[in-house]
């Protein structure tokens, strides 16, 4: 019975969806979490981003590419 609630709990959430954004997608998602104009746009930002970021902290560490950056120490993903 845990089982099948468990199962049925899990599907009942929305999709992940990966892919590419264009450049203006990106800067209209995060203006609305710069701005707190949109809260499902703006976390559309952050999770890109801290996508990306993680990726490319992933790669580096296991020697797949180069370090392309260099975040700062006091780096977040809050809005001022």
């Amino acid at each position: 019975m845990r089982k099948l609630l468990l199962t049925i709990l899990l599907l009942s959430f929305g999709q992940a969806q990966a892919g590419f954004i264009t450049g203006s997608e990106l800067l209209e998602r995060c203006e609305a979490h710069v701005n707190k104009t949109n809260v499902a746009k703006g976390n559309g930002c952050v999770g890109y981003v801290e996508g990306i970021s993680d990726a490319h902290g992933t790669f580096t560490e296991w020697k797949n590419m180069d370090k392309k950056w260099c975040e700062p120490e006091n780096a977040h993903t809050e809005a001022p």
